[in-house]
């Protein structure tokens, strides 16, 4: 395989079951690979909205949901939507907008946040001398706020930790230069994915990768 991971989920596999799974792998030209070589200082870090909790995270979802009782027919925060359809929301597929803004914009990094969160995923794509500063009170403005704010008191884990686990609701992140900017969320909002302007990269002068403000 090229590449991946086995999920290990030992609460959803009773002995003698078994998970099947597919995949797909991709061809791009090499000169449309986006490396992140392009990142520079004062490019600007777009989070495109996540659906949900996505594919990541479930485990101790299932656990915070038997802990307190949660009522999966509920309403989820006075919404049209139960709990139950709120906690599976299906996973917000990005290649349409995503390769609508590699055909127009000036794009220097990109990343998929799943696993780890945007802690782990986001450092992947940058080089050692830029790191990327990250608003935390943005988080607080993505439309499934109320949601992941539920898993964080009921966890008890910190926001760095939320972080760290979890896409606290951004499922996307590209990185543009300053001019595509409005451009580029122009674009996703055709698409009905809503953006939220996370930072900004910068010099390394720190020694992480991100630095959360």
């Amino acid at each position: 395989l090229i590449g991946g991971e086995t999920a290990e989920m030992p609460d959803m596999y009773p002995e003698n079951e078994y998970d099947l799974a597919g995949f797909a792998v991709g061809v791009v030209e090499k000169d449309r690979i986006i490396t992140g070589e392009k990142l520079a200082p004062h490019d600007v870090i777009i989070g495109l909205e996540s659906s949900g909790i996505h594919s990541n995270g479930y485990s101790l979802i299932r656990k915070l949901i038997k802990n307190t009782q949660l009522d999966l027919s509920s309403n989820f925060n006075n919404s049209h939507k139960t709990w139950g359809e709120t906690l599976l929301a299906p996973t917000t597929i990005y290649v349409k907008p995503i390769l609508e803004l590699l055909s127009v914009c000036d794009i220097h990094g990109m990343s998929h946040i799943t696993g780890s969160g945007i802690s782990g995923n986001l450092p992947r794509i940058f080089p050692e001398h830029l790191s990327s500063n990250i608003s935390l009170e943005t988080f607080k403005k993505v439309s499934t706020f109320e949601l992941f704010d539920w898993v964080q008191k009921h966890s008890s884990l910190t926001q760095l930790q939320m972080l760290e686990t979890f896409n606290c609701g951004i499922g996307y992140v590209v990185i543009v230069n300053k001019k595509d900017t409005q451009l580029a969320q122009e674009i996703c909002m055709k698409y009905t994915i809503k953006t939220h302007i996370l930072g900004y990269v910068t010099n390394n002068n720190s020694g992480h990768q991100i630095n959360y403000q």
